[in-house]
């Protein structure tokens, strides 16, 4: 399984048009909620450390929750076309 990180370096070269459409602010977020991730040490696991450094990211770019949540599901639907 890649590391986190891994898949933060990919990002950018995402050809999913959702990823295009989002400002720098929102994937500076979305970067921000995977490196939480992968430097969280907690015994929980993955959707535990994601809601919580979700919370925490959002909060701190002033970014609603339901956004990133929107992008996650128009990327995974994007993704279920290809």
């Amino acid at each position: 399984m890649p590391k986190i990180s891994k898949i933060v370096g990919d990002l950018d070269l995402l050809k999913h048009e959702s990823w295009k459409k989002l400002s720098p602010k929102h994937k500076d977020c979305i970067k921000g909620i995977l490196q939480e991730v992968e430097t969280n040490k907690s015994n929980a696991n993955f959707l535990v450390k994601f809601d919580t450094a979700s919370e925490k990211v959002c909060a701190k770019y002033g970014i609603g929750s339901e956004v990133i949540n929107k992008f996650i599901d128009n990327i995974i639907l994007e993704s279920i076309k290809e």
